[in-house]
């Protein structure tokens, strides 16, 4: 807390704060990870119901952010169902990618170009 002049001075005029004076910059940022891991995970099957964004306490846990990102409480059969998900996706793609590369890669095509068009010699009688 900042006093800037004494009450018997009479008003401060400064300059009025906005809603945005209220914006917390870290929690936003910590929320735009949030989901995209959701979005991410999503794509895979993968559905969390009790993620969510908390505030830390520096008191007790010293962090160069203040939020973090909570996956909230989950049962060992769930925690087993996501990453059977994500490994049967992480398998498919290895597949993909070792067919990929196992293809011989094809000569590039020709350009097309007209014809070339030759003159004849003719014979003279």
């Amino acid at each position: 807390m900042r006093i800037q002049q004494d009450p018997k001075d009479g008003l401060i005029h400064n300059n009025e704060v906005g809603p945005n004076y209220f914006d917390d910059g870290d929690r936003d940022v910590v929320v735009s990870a949030a989901v995209r891991l959701v979005n991410a995970l999503r794509l895979f099957g993968v559905d969390i119901e009790d993620i969510g964004v908390s505030a830390i306490c520096d008191t007790c846990i010293p962090a160069s952010l203040p939020y973090r990102i909570d996956l909230g409480a989950m049962r060992a059969d769930q925690a087993e169902a996501m990453a059977a998900q994500l490994e049967a996706f992480a398998a498919e793609f290895e597949h993909m990618r070792n067919e990929k590369r196992a293809k011989p890669k094809s000569p590039p095509a020709p350009h097309e170009q007209p014809p070339i068009r030759r003159k004849r010699k003719r014979k003279r009688n």
